[in-house]
Formats: structure tokens, sequence, C-alpha cells
């Protein structure tokens, strides 16, 4: 079992890199529970799958090849030993980086960079000049991604050790204990939620207009819609849904004390909401 969120490589400072595979995806029962617990199922298929990995690889060849040591690729990406956050705000629709995961991951880290910069270089049938044809900068760094890889084609791995990096067998806790690690610590919702609230929907004793509409409790859409909002969060800012999931609860909560309500008119024909 490995307890990673996804697939992932190992760090620069081990002797050993890897990628380790999610343990959820191992069983059909494990990927059931892990939706449960979590909401959202990372890499739910072969296309998922791949589009991972090849990322990770990218985290691979750069520490294999300890190419974060190379002038030129610090000149293109940065230091790697920039503070790597796991909070982090990206600039949506930068022009400055490439985009293969979900939340502008690139624009996380230096190390993030080059792995999506790798990833969409690797993947298969994709015209990246064409498609950053009019985004130089990210347009230089696949460029160079090419002609790294060109010449890496020739040369031996810097570092070759095969030791384990973890051992399945020592891990000393369950996959219950897992989930429980994930959901425990205090959590600091943002301030002025309620705020937020009153300016998505209504106060049932101050409603948008006097019309004798029907109208539902707006904790009873949040909840409905909590995996798809999850989802959607999590593709365009990156903010992982285990993360997500405690905040929209916390809203649902806070809208059934605060009495808002929403007009069911404004429910879409299909079931989703133009709220």
């Amino acid at each position: 079992m490995n307890d990673v969120k996804k697939p992932i490589a190992t760090p620069p400072q081990k002797s050993t890199f890897a990628i380790g595979i999610p343990f959820y995806l191992a069983h059909p029962d494990l990927t059931d529970l892990h939706a449960e617990r979590i909401g959202i199922i990372e890499g739910f298929n072969r296309v998922e799958v791949l589009r991972y990995l090849r990322h990770e690889m990218g985290h691979v060849v750069n520490y294999a090849y300890r190419l974060y040591e190379q002038e030129a690729w610090v000149k293109c990406f940065g230091s790697i030993t920039q503070p790597y956050l796991e909070e982090y705000r990206p600039v949506p629709f930068s022009r400055r980086y490439v985009r293969h995961l979900p939340g502008w991951y690139a624009q996380k880290h230096p190390d993030e960079d080059w792995a999506e910069t790798f990833a969409i270089w690797m993947t298969p049938n994709l015209d990246w000049r064409a498609e950053y044809a009019d985004r130089p900068t990210a347009l230089a760094k696949l460029n160079y991604c090419e002609k790294t890889t060109t010449v890496l084609a020739d040369h031996e791995p810097v570092t070759t050790v095969t030791e384990l990096d973890e051992e399945v067998g020592e891990l000393t806790y369950s996959v219950d204990q897992y989930y429980k690690n994930l959901a425990s610590g205090e959590i600091n919702f943002p301030v002025g939620l309620d705020g937020s609230l009153r300016a998505i929907f209504e106060d049932l004793g101050n409603p948008e207009d006097h019309v004798n509409v029907s109208r539902k409790p707006a904790s009873a859409l949040i909840r409905r819609l909590e995996r798809d909002l999850m989802a959607n969060v999590f593709r365009w800012t990156g903010h992982f849904p285990e993360r997500t999931r405690p905040l929209l609860r916390h809203l649902a909560d806070r809208a059934d004390l605060t009495i808002h309500f929403y007009p069911i008119s404004r429910t879409q024909p299909n079931g989703s909401s133009s709220i």
C-alpha cells in the first residue's frame, strides 16, 4: 500500500527514484472506498493514469540525470531549492507555463514546471509546437526539453541506485487510519463565508422578489453538488478534494443556520443549477 494521493516520484534529496501508484487503484473495492471517503478519484481510467505517469516520469528523468543542477535548466525553470509549498496561488491562464495536470500545477514549483513540460512533450500525437506557438516562454521550455532528452538518449543516468524507497510491509497503519489521519486536525475556514452565502443565496426573511415561488434550502443544493464542486475546484485551482469537502460541508451547515434558500426556478432542467 502506498499512501500517496497520486503517482508521485520521490524528491531529489533521496538516492532512490521511484514512481508510487496510489493504493486505491489496486482493487475496485479500494477505489469505491476512496470515492466514498474523499469524494473524487484521481487516475480513474487509463487516460488519467497515463497523464499522471508522464508527469512523474519527468521527475524521474530530472532526478536521475540531475538536470536541476544544470545552468540551462535553472534558467528555464528556476532553482529547485525554492520552497515547496502545498498551498500556492496560480495565475490562471498564464502564458508562461504549459498546462497538463489540473490546477495550473506547473506554477507550483520549478520542479513541477519541468515535470509538466516533460509531460506535454511526451504526450502522444500532441503537436505542442503548434499549441504553444503563441506562448514563447512555455515554448522555449518545451524546446529545451526536446533538446535535452535527445542528448540524454545517448547517456546513462547519473544516479542508478536500485534500493527500495519504501517497503509496503513496514507500514504500521491501516487503510481506515489513513483516512482518519486525512480528516484529523483543526481546519481554519476563511472569514466572511456567511457574507459569501448572502451574496449567492436568498435570505428566507428577505427574498430577492416577493413572487410566490417555491424555494429550497441552500444547504441541500450545496450537498447535492458536493462532488461536482470538488471536481471543478480541483480542476481549476488544484485544491485537493479532501480539503475542499470540509469547506463545502461547513458552508452547508452555515447555510442551515443562517436560513438561506434558492428559488427552484433557477434549477436547470437537467438537474444542475444556474447558481
